[in-house]
């Protein structure tokens, strides 16, 4: 059976996250995994002797210990783990939570699962971001996005998309193409038969371009192959985490 995994830690944001789960579960009717990422750097951190934490509402300082860390730690994973059964129970799906000491990143680069959705945060960016950025509209109709960057890969997970439109109801595809011409953004309307979804194709020249038309679109989620380059690129990562945007990185099997 496919099997979509979430890898999240103590700072994910769910409520995104989960839809988008749900979304591609609904293309082969995938088990849902859920690990949770117990980061042993930060229980090391908490269990120096001078280590503090500062309250949030008060500034005021509170011993902090790794006893202390580990059990809200427990706390919020089980939080999690609740919501991801639910969710998956209402769709009648296969489910699975554990806790593993690591961080995000290893579990996304370890892991065998046919899409991998990581459940980075922005808060750090936050406070450097325009607030314009959180004002704009969002798309019309959902949007499913992928990057063609002209590789193999891109090209899977484009026939992937496709078929996930077909199944999961009222989205619309975009894909945007990396292309290496200067030029400015160009929509193209793809070839759509009657009764499928609809599809457009966005010409970008540069990273900047490519984020640019994310921003705009306010996708569902994004899909990038393992394989692609831009499955690593952090800016990308960024700035997907500051709209709370999924990010769902495909196997060539799926």
């Amino acid at each position: 059976m496919p099997e979509i995994l979430l890898a999240i830690d103590g700072c994910t944001q769910l409520d995104r996250l989960l839809p988008a789960a749900l979304l591609l579960a609904s293309e082969q009717h995938s088990a849902l995994r859920g690990v949770f990422a117990q980061d042993s750097a930060l229980l090391q951190g908490a269990a120096l002797p001078f280590t503090h934490e500062v309250g949030e509402n008060s500034a005021a300082c509170y011993p902090l210990t790794a006893n202390s860390i580990a059990r809200r730690m427990r706390r919020i994973a089980e939080n999690m783990r609740r919501r991801l059964a639910a969710a998956a129970e209402s769709q009648q799906l296969p489910w699975e939570f554990r806790i593993c000491a690591g961080s995000i990143l290893q579990i996304t680069t370890e892991a065998q699962a046919d899409v991998v959705l990581p459940g980075w945060n922005a808060i750090w960016s936050v406070a450097r971001t325009s607030t314009s950025l959180s004002t704009r509209k969002t798309s019309a109709s959902p949007v499913i996005v992928v990057v063609d960057d002209g590789s193999q890969s891109s090209a899977h997970v484009i026939d992937a998309a496709r078929r996930l439109t077909i199944t999961a109801g009222p989205h619309q595809l975009v894909i945007l193409t990396m292309s290496l011409t200067a030029e400015s953004p160009r929509k193209e309307p793809g070839a759509v038969a009657r009764g499928k979804p609809t599809e457009v194709v966005i010409r970008v020249a540069s990273m900047e371009q490519l984020i640019r038309q994310i921003r705009l679109l306010r996708p569902t989620v994004v899909l990038l192959g393992r394989d692609q380059t831009l499955a690593a690129d952090r800016q990308l990562q960024n700035q997907l985490a500051l709209i709370r945007c999924p990010l769902a990185l495909v196997q060539a099997t799926w």
